[in-house]
């Protein structure tokens, strides 16, 4: 029932502000406003309070720029007021909270806020000092303001005068908003233990210490309103156990302000993390009974958690709650509402709508009614300011199972609505007075018909047919579109873009299964690099083609251009992708995809992907970049971690295409599954890709290909082997296993690449040539490092072998070539390369 919602990430604003620069979180430059124009936070307040939520600010009072919040620009308060600023050693900036300036500038933002917006509340995180390591663990850079409070003749120890300040800051704000206006809450979540010893089982970060807040002090002192310390652990992790760090935290808070414990929900997977999230949720119902709340950290993990987002909502959410009320702030009642109400037939029965006809001041509404003797309750919104309650309700434990041979009368089967009450509550969480709503008597021949509570079975859905191969772990999202649902495609023109790979659980073409669906039109098949049915290597021109086996028109997205022309698109109501990835940035069918879904965008056609594995998982994400052009189209890492169809929803939003765009989900898949826990057969999605084994080193093996060196193209074994004609193959594989790789061996090899002579040579590979070299033997594939294991053999090759190595890696790779950059100091610059794409990916993903 609150959001809480981050506004300043970097001394920027998500809203127009005189004070500071437009976010480059939103869109993509700093100061750059929104186009077409728009306030985002307007926005999520109307939106919050339509739907009966509280909106909370959430401003980080002292960072001025981070890591992966792009450029520095004019615009920037690094710029702006370079006194303030200071740099850290991992390249963010800090504002130094001991000067006037800082303090100044983050509380004229947080009051401008309060002034100009209908905010519930300010919110502020635990983010006060940097955390050490940001600086590489040394001291924070502030001498020079500290040398000037010693000079001034400031007495308090550098520890205690940074504290100070922190603590003034608090306060001040805490003063103002209430000054300003006093029904808006100001809450904190500070990291989630004050000192180690505290209770005495307590061990682990000190923030008294480092981050120099003084938490136990502001809950003390009662200078905030609610209180969501970040206690980001298990029950049973003894040394930060959620419930005796709970219990700690109640027992300072003095003032009986709101305890709401904030859970992060993304560190325990599967059913042990939603098991952990229930449990916190009822221990901290059972401690705190006065103030039952929490908070989330963070909305992505739900959006895409939907195993854990079922249990909360049948279990501990299965009813609407009220936000709880704050009597130090307003013990005022709204008046009785003003209520009438009508009767409505909804689905076959009749229903009381319950409207208001004076909403008022109100914020939220709740009718409360009976039907025998069981109460029952809905919570009303301003944003739709009525509710429909059901005349009749059925008796619990009156029906059978079974549909008797004699139906029974209506009057032993219902329970009529007996009495109703609206009440209205404030801003402030206070109920006031209900207003009592008169009933007729209710006729039971109003009561839906008994025989309605005896539906008939519905029809099996229909199921893909074919020869009966083990059931695998995963179905697909082929399975479940024709399955569940058809209707995104029944009674339409269908094209879709597909190739061998795409196959279900029983190895039936996706092709074959849309052309046999009832009620479905196949019209068009679009084929990507090596064609529709993957029997063509490299660029293919045809152009309405029949298909072999469906006749339908084929048309290439490989050839002149990369999208569906809008000739092609005329002739078709929706388009689907269906294509099998390999999780590597090198692979073209993900641009493929991109292309056709900007393509649909324009010509206002619905775009359905239906997703598939990741046959790598979805956990570990390897850089650097990819950065080619011509189809590449989009900066990916090497190993993106991510399914087709949460990279279209990333690129559909953050490329503006705007696309009418539906993923059909895969059920039963998991991050971290590899391909082999699937229980898919392995279809090879393009000629060089025969195995799953190959699947899983080419991310990082496919850098070959940009070299004098033989990628193991025209071998059994593309990209498994890899050599020259000028490589020791034995001191290679013993340098290589020597360096303990994670999930690998290497074996010494010798092979000739078999490639056509005829065919453009223009990096000189060593073609029908003898190469010595090695083959990689994957002994764990979870634990497999493609890109650093090839930037190994790189390393390894040009100690044993006699030749030139002449390559054209990313640039962030060249480093290699630099005299004494190991290998480990390269692949460390490749993940901070794409800090910005984790960030950025977290939003989009489906699966937990």
């Amino acid at each position: 029932n609150a959001v809480i919602f981050q506004v300043r990430p970097q001394a920027d604003a998500l809203y127009p502000s005189a004070l500071e620069p437009w976010s480059y979180y939103l869109t993509g430059e700093q100061g750059k406003a929104p186009e077409p124009f728009y306030d985002p936070l307007q926005f999520w307040i109307e939106a919050a309070h339509a739907r009966g939520l509280e909106l909370h600010a959430w401003l980080n009072p002292y960072r001025a720029h981070h890591t992966v919040g792009g450029e520095i620009t004019d615009s920037s308060i690094v710029r702006q007021k370079p006194e303030l600023a200071l740099e850290l050693a991992n390249g963010m900036w800090w504002l130094d909270p001991t000067l006037q300036g800082t303090q100044d500038q983050s509380h004229d933002v947080v009051m401008d806020i309060v002034r100009r917006y209908d905010v519930d509340g300010i919110h502020f995180d635990d983010y006060f000092y940097p955390y050490p390591s940001y600086n590489n663990g040394q001291d924070f850079p502030d001498s020079l303001s500290w040398r000037a409070y010693q000079s001034e003749g400031g007495g308090l120890s550098r520890d205690d005068w940074r504290r100070q300040a922190v603590n003034q800051f608090i306060q001040r704000v805490y003063q103002s908003i209430k000054a300003e206006k006093p029904q808006v809450k100001f809450g904190l979540s500070p990291f989630g233990i004050w000192r180690p010893n505290y209770p005495p089982s307590i061990k682990g970060f000190d923030q008294y210490g480092q981050l120099y807040a003084d938490a136990r002090l502001w809950l003390n002192e009662g200078w905030i309103d609610y209180w969501t310390p970040q206690l980001y652990w298990p029950i049973n992790q003894i040394p930060q156990s959620f419930p005796v760090l709970l219990g700690w935290w109640k027992q300072e808070n003095t003032h009986g302000r709101h305890l709401w414990p904030g859970m992060s929900i993304g560190r325990i997977k599967g059913e042990k993390g939603a098991d952990e999230v229930i449990n916190q949720i009822m221990v901290t119902r059972g401690m705190i009974p006065e103030a039952p709340g929490h908070a989330h950290w963070s909305i992505g993990v739900l959006q895409r958690n939907d195993s854990l987002l079922q249990a909360i909502a049948q279990g501990p959410y299965r009813k609407a709650a009220l936000a709880p009320p704050s009597p130090w702030l307003d013990q005022a009642l709204p008046p009785a509402p003003e209520v009438d109400m009508n009767m409505e037939m909804q689905e076959d029965q009749l229903m009381a709508r319950v409207f208001l006809t004076e909403p008022g001041q109100a914020f939220r509404w709740v009718a409360y009614f009976r039907h025998g003797g069981e109460w029952d309750y809905h919570i009303i919104n301003s944003g739709e300011p009525s509710t429909l309650i059901p005349l009749f309700k059925v008796k619990p434990g009156v029906l059978p199972k079974e549909k008797p041979a004699e139906l029974p009368a209506p009057e032993a089967v219902y329970e009529p609505l007996a009495e109703l009450y609206v009440t209205a509550v404030s801003r402030s969480g206070n109920e006031g007075l209900p207003t009592a709503i008169t009933l007729p008597a209710f006729a039971f021949d109003l009561a839906p018909p008994v025989a309605s509570l005896f539906p008939e079975p519905k029809p099996e859905p229909m199921e893909a047919t074919g020869p009966k191969l083990p059931k695998p772990k995963v179905r697909l999202g082929v399975e479940v579109l024709l399955s569940e649902q058809l209707d995104l495609i029944r009674g339409k023109r269908v094209g879709l873009i597909t190739n061998a790979s795409a196959v279900d659980g029983q190895l039936r073409s996706t092709i074959d299964l849309l052309a046999e669906a009832p009620g479905v039109e196949l019209a068009a098949l679009f084929g990507p690099e090596h064609g529709v049915r993957g029997a063509r290597e490299g660029r293919i021109q045809q152009e309405g083609e029949p298909d072999p086996r469906t006749g339908v028109p084929v048309y290439s997205l490989y050839g002149d251009g990369y999208a569906p022309k809008k000739e092609w698109l005329d002739k078709i109501d929706v388009l689907l992708f269906d294509i099998q990835g390999v999780g590597a940035a090198w692979y073209t069918f993900k641009y493929t995809m991109s292309y056709a879904m900007e393509a649909c965008a324009r010509a206002g056609i619905p775009f359905v992907v239906l997703d598939r594995p990741n046959p790598l998982g979805g956990e570990v994400v390897e850089g650097p970049y990819l950065n080619l052009a011509s189809i590449f189209r989009h900066r990916l890492p090497l190993r993106h971690g991510m399914t087709y169809g949460e990279l279209a929803r990333m690129w559909n939003e953050t490329e503006g295409f705007g696309a009418d765009l539906t993923v059909v989900p895969m059920k039963g898949w998991k991050r971290s599954m590899l391909w082999d826990d699937t229980g898919l057969f392995w279809v090879m999605p393009s000629p060089n890709m025969g195995t799953f084994e190959t699947a899983v080193v080419y991310p990082g093996q496919c850098l070959f290909e940009r070299t004098n060196l033989s990628e193991g193209r025209g071998t059994a074994k593309p990209f498994l082997l890899t050599g020259a004609p000028w490589i020791d193959a034995e001191k290679a594989a013993d340098d290589l296993n020597g360096r303990n790789l994670p999930g690998v061996a290497f074996r010494p090899a010798y092979f000739i690449p078999n490639i056509e002579s005829t065919r453009a040579n223009p990096r000189n590979k060593p073609w029908n040539e003898l190469c010595g070299g090695v083959e990689i033997m994957l002994t764990d594939p979870a634990a497999y490092r493609s890109v650093s294991t090839a930037l190994h053999i790189f390393d390894a090759y040009r100690k044993a072998g006699s030749g030139v190595l002449q390559w054209a890696p990313p640039e962030v790779i060249r480093r290699l070539e630099e005299p004494g950059v190991t290998v480990e100091e390269v692949v460390e610059a490749c993940q901070k390369e794409i800090e910005g794409f984790l960030e950025t990916r977290e939003r989009f993903l489906i699966y937990r």
